[in-house]
């Protein structure tokens, strides 16, 4: 029986900061704030920040939040500078001013925060906290098939840090070919950092 082992290694930690319009997170915890936070933010501004939840539980805390102040009769409706939270296609609510959405928690639904500005007046913005927690993606394991895929941890979102994941392929007799459609880790020297190593038979295979 001729046997395979594909191990990745990644040490990297990192949290990830999103200050841009926009945009689609990945990894397990980061910071979003508005653009050019903590200086006030641009005027006819539509961003949107899409955050997966992946199955797990994802909990967003603002640790600072200012906004154009709602006045007169549109107090209420926040209808110049505000925010959305959507779960999915519902809407959780808008705020606006310096009223806080505080820590706001979803379940295994995709989250999205939306910041809308007129062409008005603008303050600092917002700044948030987001982390994700409750996911187990697959690390590891044995093949034995005549075909199959392997992944890294959450692709195609950016794996998680501390990883050691070994997957063994079997194969009765015959030879065992792997290609890769997609490799994207961090670099370093001489791959100090994150890497992938392949043991074939006990000896490195030929390429």
């Amino acid at each position: 029986m001729m046997w395979m082992k594909v191990c990745i290694f990644l040490l990297s930690s990192a949290t990830l900061s999103y200050g841009d319009c926009g945009g689609t997170v990945t990894g397990a915890e980061g910071t979003i704030s508005s653009p050019g936070y903590p200086v006030s933010y641009p005027s006819h501004m539509d961003c949107t920040w899409t955050l997966p939840s992946r199955g797990g539980r994802l909990t967003l805390t603002f640790t600072d939040f200012k906004l154009e102040r709602p006045i007169g009769m549109f107090s209420s409706r926040c209808n110049f500078d505000y925010l959305e939270v959507h779960e999915g296609d519902a809407l959780v609510g808008r705020w606006c001013g310096e009223n806080s959405p505080g820590t706001l928690t979803f379940g295994s639904r995709t989250a999205r925060v939306r910041m809308v500005s007129d062409s008005s007046i603008s303050r600092r913005g917002f700044s948030l906290q987001w982390s994700l927690s409750g996911v187990a993606p697959p690390c590891g394991g044995v093949m034995d098939g005549p075909y199959g895929e392997i992944t890294s941890p959450s692709y195609p979102l950016d794996y998680p840090s501390s990883q050691d994941c070994t997957w063994t392929i079997a194969a009765q007799g015959g030879q065992i070919i792997a290609r890769f459609q997609v490799f994207v880790l961090e670099t370093g020297p001489s791959c100090q950092y994150d890497y992938l190593e392949i043991i074939a038979d006990g000896e490195a295979p030929s390429t």
